[in-house]
């Protein structure tokens, strides 16, 4: 097979507004905020009487799609790093101890202390998982 590339990753959220300004606090690019058409929502996600509303952000070298269903809401997935299906975004932060504290400000925690990484490729990096706004797993490395 030919090599693919990864288009975005992507967050369901309860507020895509709230939730693209925490991001854009983190020093994301806001694209686009904008609905979907609500019978090509409903025929892609097979939610009946979806209706959605879709951000994205670039990050420089990825985007990060945030998705609110306005209707057809499902319920709030309490995801833990141990859990089979659990995922998470990752970061790299130019000031490490900056953006950690950002992410305070805007409404996000860090999970645990941050640790060094013994081995790897990201060996010798500070490293932080966290949650965003919403409850949304995310990691943070330092240089």
């Amino acid at each position: 097979l030919p090599m693919i590339s990864i288009n975005h990753t992507s967050f369901t959220v309860r507020n895509v507004e709230k939730t693209a300004k925490f991001y854009q606090g983190l020093g994301l690019t806001l694209i686009d905020l904008s609905p979907r058409d609500s019978a090509f929502a409903e025929k892609v996600t097979g939610v009946k009487g979806a209706k959605l509303k879709i951000a994205y952000l670039s990050a420089g070298n990825g985007l990060l799609e945030l998705v609110e269903y306005v209707q057809g809401k499902g319920k709030k997935a309490h995801t833990h790093p141990n859990e089979a299906g659990s995922a998470h975004l990752c970061f790299d932060a130019e000031d490490f101890e900056a953006t950690l504290r950002k992410l305070k400000d805007l409404g996000g925690e860090p999970l645990y202390p941050p640790a060094t990484v013994p081995g790897g490729p990201n060996k010798g990096k500070k490293m932080c998982y966290a949650r965003d706004c919403e409850g949304n797993l995310l990691e943070f490395f330092g240089r």
